[in-house]
């Protein structure tokens, strides 16, 4: 009976300590998610400038990009 008495006061202990941590976590709006346009034009500007990418490239991978 006493190793219960531990053990539940343990779990206690526990996960008031993790409410604590993961209330103190910042709540991300809807501005911090980037929104997929965003997102394709970033990784096809980064291929653009890697790979030399020509103008025709660019608007083909940004509509791969823009699907995936």
């Amino acid at each position: 009976m006493n190793s219960r008495l531990k053990t539940g006061a343990l779990l206690v202990v526990l996960s008031t300590l993790w409410m604590a941590v993961w209330a103190d976590a910042p709540l991300k709006s809807y501005k911090d998610i980037p929104s997929p346009e965003r997102n394709a034009r970033l990784i096809t500007e980064a291929m653009q400038s890697r790979l030399g990418l020509t103008e025709k490239q660019y608007k083909k991978v940004y509509k791969i990009q823009l699907v995936e």
